[in-house]
This record gives structure tokens, sequence and C-alpha cells, in this order.
């Protein structure tokens, strides 16, 4: 389990607020809410941090059982691979030093990523995020 993955090109994804993310499926146009933990995995998976290691360092900063932690990791990470959205690579480039994660001071709870039905209106835009309104989804993309 020391694989390591890529963001696919037809996924948009934005942090909110209290640590939670919404990722879009531009393919499909459904979209997805992540939880905190989720938020944290991804956030680690697509900047360049393998599967082990962000078992390893959400097991050192929630002190949580790092088996469970492997178990809900791969459950995550095998679903969003099955969807598509993430993609296993070999390359493994360095993270820059500007783009580190901010570790959350956050109790271990199991990575929840739920779908929602799909978005029927999308208007892009240059903000940095995103938001609903009368029914229309408005996606700024990365």
């Amino acid at each position: 389990m020391s694989e390591v993955y890529i963001m696919s090109e037809h996924v948009s994804w934005r942090k909110l607020d209290a640590g939670r993310s919404i990722m879009l499926d531009l393919r499909s146009g459904s979209y997805y809410t992540l939880n905190e933990t989720a938020t944290l995995v991804w956030d680690y998976l697509t900047h360049s941090m393998s599967s082990q290691d962000v078992v390893q360092q959400l097991a050192r900063i929630s002190g949580a059982d790092a088996a469970e932690i492997e178990r809900d990791v791969l459950g995550m990470v095998n679903s969003l691979v099955e969807k598509g959205f993430l993609i296993e690579t070999d390359v493994s480039p360095e993270m820059p030093e500007a783009t580190r994660i901010t570790v959350p001071d956050i109790p271990y709870a199991k990575p929840v990523v739920e779908e929602h039905e799909a978005v029927t209106e999308i208007t892009a835009g240059t903000d940095e995020y995103s938001s609903c309104s009368s029914g229309s989804h408005y996606w700024y993309p990365n």
C-alpha cells in the first residue's frame, strides 16, 4: 500500500470552510462532499504523499489505531480509483514548500465521501470558491 496518486483531469476540487471540501466530476456533473478526514486524505494523496504515508501521518496526529485508519484510507482510495478520480502513478515529484499541507487539530473520524445528485447548470468563474443559490450551481474551476 505505498502507491502515489494524482487527481484525474475530469475532477475539480475545492476546500470549503471547517476543513471540508467539495469535488465535482466534470464528466457526469455529480458532486461529492468530503468530511474533514476525507479532505485531509485527498489533500495528502494529491500532493504526492503515498497511501502508506497518509496512514502513518493520520495515526501520528490523531493517536487512533493504525489498522483502522489503514482500512478506512484503503476503502476511500479504492472507491476514488474505481470512480476514476485518482490515478495511480509511479512518479512522485517533490512537493514544493509553498504547497505543504497544514494539519488541522481534529480527532480521527472515518473519511466520508458523500455523492450528491448531478449538477444541472454549471457557471464557470474565476473566484476561489463554489456556491449554490436558486437551484443553480456555480463552480469555479482549479
